[in-house]
């Protein structure tokens, strides 16, 4: 099954509901993709970490303080996908430059 999901920051709707939507179809799919056109930015950096303020709106057992570490368990396999750019990694590997970015 394939979904494709709108994307994040709504003009027309609320954080809260592109959360609850995000959540919604990150929890019903196997596969992400998180699809982003353009080089690695400070913006999003940003725009990914609502992935990780998931885990403050999830709860695997009820009533019981979540310590992330079985969220593997029930997220699905995740892949960053850069798109309509071009760059010269100057010998540097991809793994390389996306560290020095997240630095």
């Amino acid at each position: 099954v394939i979904m494709d999901a709108e994307g994040l920051n709504s003009t027309e709707r609320t954080v809260q509901t592109d959360n609850k939507l995000f959540a919604i179809s990150l929890l019903l799919c196997s596969l992400f993709v998180y699809n982003q056109r353009g080089h690695l930015s400070e913006n999003s950096i940003e725009d990914l970490s609502v992935v990780i303020n998931l885990t403050q709106h999830i709860n695997i057992k009820k009533g019981e303080q979540e310590s992330g570490l079985e969220f593997h368990k029930f997220f699905p396999t995740f892949f960053w996908v850069l798109r309509d750019f071009y760059l010269d990694l100057k010998g540097k590997s991809s793994q390389d430059y996306l560290e020095d970015n997240l630095r």
